[in-house]
């Protein structure tokens, strides 16, 4: 593992030498009572990223792309067939329409998108099912039907399926003596970016549909289901190819950071206590259409790398006017107040999206193999009373 530690404190004194900063006046009326406050920066000494399984269920958006870097997303769809169902017994079934609304894009291709339909052929659960359980022979390989359109911003976009997929749909739930129909799969088969759908927990003008038309004792009528469970999976074609420090939505690409901080044991007193990082642009791809948040969580020991505890966290978003090299500043100071004081084991912070299971966002920050003047940095304010 890479290792650097650079340490400057601050002090209201002028023994302290080597990478001092100025002092600053904070605290003063404070003196006579014997308590001081220091300021010490410490970089980051350990930085690690890895792939860990998320469930995407009950997402702000359904993902369906592919993207340069061989990241795939598949949306999966289970239309429920409530009683109104009941009116298809007997029915020929004349059309069959999915219809989604887009709410996301990343680095989409020239219209027209297509997108694929297939079949889900095992039972899914939106809040179980996470992207290292999907398997290839878990999708169909006969498309019924494709959606072809400019994917705008809110637009309605419609895919013609098969019929008789959607009789087996509806026989599933008129007669329980036929075959299981387990949803539908929607994915993209070229690398043309990441579209988003609404999902079925939003507003009902707006979620998932499968729109039936049919004719019944020479009647033509329509069908329209909009509830449901659904869910994306974030899968690779060959393992990813990670930066040393950076985090992925939707397939679950964390990192975690270190800080050596052993040298302020048992002080009284955090104040403040701030982590940057600072982002290499270069390698970094943002939509434009999510939420640009981090999320810095308190990591504990544990043989899963994974291992946090998101009662203590804190949010992180561009600082403003920081120019061609954004940086992103997490306020940490109850983190670090509990490793100060021993009230937690100090297995460092581990970095995510906050819109993990919602974009396909990449963001790469410059590690501890950078420059120091671009390593990950944890600025803490304390107390220290004086003898």
């Amino acid at each position: 593992m890479k290792k650097s530690i650079s340490v400057c404190l601050t002090a209201f004194t002028l023994l302290i030498i080597g990478c001092a900063d100025k002092p600053n006046p904070i605290g003063d009326s404070l003196n006579e009572k014997g308590v001081t406050f220091l300021e010490t920066t410490v970089i980051a000494y350990s930085d690690t990223t890895y792939k860990t399984p998320i469930v995407n269920g009950f997402s702000a958006s359904n993902l369906v792309g592919k993207l340069p870097t061989g990241e795939e997303f598949i949306t999966l769809l289970d239309f429920y067939p409530t009683s109104i169902a009941d009116s298809l017994k007997g029915a020929k079934i004349d059309t069959a329409e999915i219809r989604l609304t887009v709410n996301y894009r990343m680095l989409p291709a020239s219209p027209p998108i297509t997108l694929t339909v297939f079949e889900v052929l095992r039972a899914f659960a939106e809040g179980t099912f996470s992207s290292d359980t999907l398997q290839s022979s878990d999708i169909g390989s006969v498309s019924f039907g494709t959606f072809s359109d400019s994917m705008n911003y809110s637009q309605r976009v419609v895919a013609r399926i098969d019929t008789n997929v959607a009789r087996r749909w509806a026989d599933d739930y008129l007669d329980t003596s036929k075959p299981d129909f387990h949803g539908f799969a929607v994915k993209m088969l070229a690398n043309s970016g990441v579209i988003g759908f609404t999902p079925f927990n939003v507003f009902s003008s707006v979620v998932p549909s499968l729109v039936i038309k049919y004719t019944k004792n020479g009647k033509l009528d329509s069908l329209s289901f909009s509830s449901g469970q659904d869910t994306y999976v974030g899968t690779y074609a060959a393992a990813p190819t990670l930066s040393d420090l950076e985090v992925r939505g939707g397939v679950g690409v964390r990192s975690k950071l270190k800080f050596d901080v052993k040298f302020l044991t048992g002080k009284p007193m955090v104040a403040r206590s701030i982590l940057s990082m600072t982002v290499d642009t270069t390698l970094s791809v943002y939509s434009g259409y999510t939420q640009d948040s981090l999320v810095a969580v308190l990591a504990l020991p544990g043989s899963n790398i994974d291992t946090s505890n998101s009662t203590f966290f804190s949010y992180g978003v561009k600082k403003l006017n920081t120019g061609s090299s954004p940086v992103y500043e997490f306020q940490v100071t109850e983190i670090a107040q509990r490793w100060i004081n021993s009230l937690s084991a100090n297995e460092g912070v581990t970095i995510r999206w906050l819109a993990e299971n919602s974009s396909s966002e990449r963001i790469v920050f410059y590690s501890t193999a950078a420059p120091d003047s671009l390593k990950p940095k944890l600025k803490i304010l304390y107390s220290e009373r004086n003898q």
